[in-house]
Parts: structure tokens; sequence; C-alpha cells
């Protein structure tokens, strides 16, 4: 390359034209079931992680795995509730 050639110019993903993110439409009870599914994988790696933390053998880290550990089960916990409250309230109306 000369010394006077010019590299292409890189992007940021926010200089890039914005278009709209459309999926494929899944029907709520779908939607819930793979969210559900979803969720229950998340939870059954996080029991794998648990166990793990001490062979990290450092305390900090340990203690800062527990917590984030602590609160994405939080998070998780969260939307499974909300998606049995949206259920409940579906159930309720088909009646």
């Amino acid at each position: 390359m000369s010394a006077g050639a010019k590299l292409p110019a890189r992007h940021s993903i926010l200089s890039l034209p914005r278009r709209p993110f459309t999926l494929l439409p899944v029907e709520r009870e779908e939607a819930i079931k793979q969210i559900q599914e979803s969720c229950k994988e998340i939870a059954l790696q996080f029991m794998k992680i648990h166990p793990a933390v001490p062979g990290i053998q450092d305390e900090e880290t340990q203690t800062d795995c527990l917590k984030s550990l602590h609160a994405m089960t939080t998070e998780l916990e969260t939307i499974k509730k909300k998606l049995i409250r949206l259920q409940k309230r579906d159930d309720s109306a088909e009646l």
C-alpha cells in the first residue's frame, strides 16, 4: 500500500443505517414455552458454575462470582414469575 493510500473507514454500529428489527411472529404460548425452556437451561448451567467457584482460589473473585450468580438467578426467577402470571391471566381470560 502506498503512503498516500487511505484505509477504508471503519464503521461503528452506531453509524450504520438502522433497519427495523423483525422476527417471524411467534404465538404467545409458544414464546412463553421457549423462554421457559431457556430459563431452565440457564438455571442448570448456573448450578454447574456454583460448585466450581471454590476452585478459583481467590476470595475476592469467588465473592464476586457468587454475588453475580445470585443476582442473575434472581433476575431469571423474575422472568419465570412474570411468565407464570401472564399464563394465569391468559387462562382466566379464556373462561
